[in-house]
């Protein structure tokens, strides 16, 4: 058993971003941004059997993330085009595993060597309206994910097996791309289909050492997750609701598996379908093309998982899992 009685997290940051409108069509970003976390995790073992103290862990340390980030948007007519790259400088650093004993007698310490690296990701995209009632779109996009101190310090067991924690592990990286149409055949409907596929390289997963033994590592190069959806979009008065629809699964293990299945690689689920519709305040054709055209561009996909010049998200503080 486990008794985590102190599980100290913090994360800081910020974000600089100059917007210059070089002309009604043409929008250029620059801008920085800095996260740092940083977490410790306390902890007691305790036999299950006597209920004694058999062992006192400490860990944790430092993640940060200082980015520099450029993009591009132009209209050129009926076009809309947009571009960036982004340079992350990543450092992993302070790291330590400590253990006493039931007295508090040092038993071992672990320091690990700082690490840190430069990686420039990027993200490009286009959207054309090909008439008021049909416009296509598509993406290509790169991103990058931490390790959080999590998976670089904390081992944990789930009787009987145990799941060590890897100092040496690095970021992950995420690689992309998204094609897709909207159809709108009448005022106040629209539906869209889009399909992308996203793969991740230097994949963190669990692995299988020895039956009862497995530790995080980045043995997996490479996980897929092909996707396809389908929205419907109804516009008929003030009131707005959203349930996507789509044939979703994370990785290819799990689309073999049921939904609901968890993958043992990555860790996700498969996804049943689901069904989507939405409704908001009309807009006129021209007004409403416009504001597609914005959405768009500003929710091109890599933005969750890091994308070639938003701001991303850095490995998590959390100690305490």
């Amino acid at each position: 058993m486990l008794d985590q009685y102190k599980t100290p997290a913090t994360g800081i940051g910020g974000k600089f971003e100059l917007r210059l409108s070089v002309d009604d069509a043409h929008t250029l970003r620059l801008g920085t941004d800095w996260r740092r976390s940083s977490g410790a995790m306390n902890e007691i073992a305790i036999s299950a059997f006597s209920g004694k103290v058999t062992e006192r862990r400490q860990a944790g340390r430092v993640n940060s993330d200082l980015g520099l980030f450029a993009e591009d948007d132009r209209r050129l007519g009926a076009l809309t085009l947009t571009g960036g790259m982004r340079t992350d400088r990543t450092v992993i650093s302070g790291g330590y595993y400590a253990t006493r004993d039931a007295q508090g007698t040092p038993t071992g310490r672990s320091d690990y060597a700082k690490h840190a690296d430069w990686t420039v990701t990027w993200r490009g995209g286009a959207w054309r309206a090909l008439s008021e009632a049909l416009a296509v779109r598509g993406a290509a996009y790169s991103g990058l994910r931490m390790p959080t101190l999590n998976e670089l310090y904390r081992p944990f067991v789930v009787f009987p097996v145990i799941t060590q924690a890897n100092a040496q592990l690095r970021s992950e990286r995420l690689e992309g791309y998204e094609a897709g149409l909207d159809l709108t055949p009448m005022s106040g409907v629209k539906f869209t289909l889009a399909a992308f596929e996203n793969r991740v390289k230097h994949a963190i997963a669990n692995v299988t050492l020895e039956p009862n033994l497995r530790q995080r590592q980045t043995r997996i190069s490479s996980l897929a997750d092909p996707e396809v959806r389908r929205f419907g979009h109804t516009r008929t008065g003030a009131g707005r609701g959203v349930a996507p629809r789509g044939d979703a699964a994370p990785c290819r293990r799990a689309v073999r598996g049921r939904p609901g299945k968890r993958c043992a690689a990555c860790r996700h689920h498969a996804r049943p379908l689901r069904a989507s519709s939405t409704w908001s305040e009309g807009q006129p054709g021209a007004a409403r093309q416009e504001r597609d055209r914005r959405n768009h561009r500003d929710a091109l996909p890599g933005r969750v998982y890091g994308s070639g010049c938003a701001p991303h998200a850095v490995g998590g503080a959390a100690m305490g899992m």
